[in-house]
């Protein structure tokens, strides 16, 4: 998945994941003030915000049934300067 994010706007992708299955996420960006979080079907988060998209694979067992959420977005800062920053996004669960 590739796209550009405009400000605020943040994009994001959902998965119905079994309990058990790995969910594997991979986030390129070339801007510094890009990131993603992984929330669980309860809203629960799953991957802390406080990572940039900095070509590192972030893994995890899911941990029960339900529709998980993958959402990139700019850190604050950027998204109220009104920034843009493309990112390409590989989300893959076994």
């Amino acid at each position: 998945m590739v796209g550009t994010l405009e400000g605020k706007q943040a994009a994001e992708y959902h998965l119905t994941l079994t309990e058990g299955q790995e969910l594997s996420v991979l986030c390129h960006a070339r801007k510094q003030n890009v990131t993603f979080f992984v929330k669980d079907a309860e809203g629960h988060m799953l991957h802390p915000t406080a990572q940039q998209c900095a070509h590192q694979t972030w893994r995890t067992q899911v941990p029960h049934n339900g529709k998980y959420t993958v959402a990139v977005f700019q850190h604050h800062g950027a998204a109220l300067k009104g920034q843009s920053a493309f990112y390409r996004l590989h989300v893959s669960a076994h």
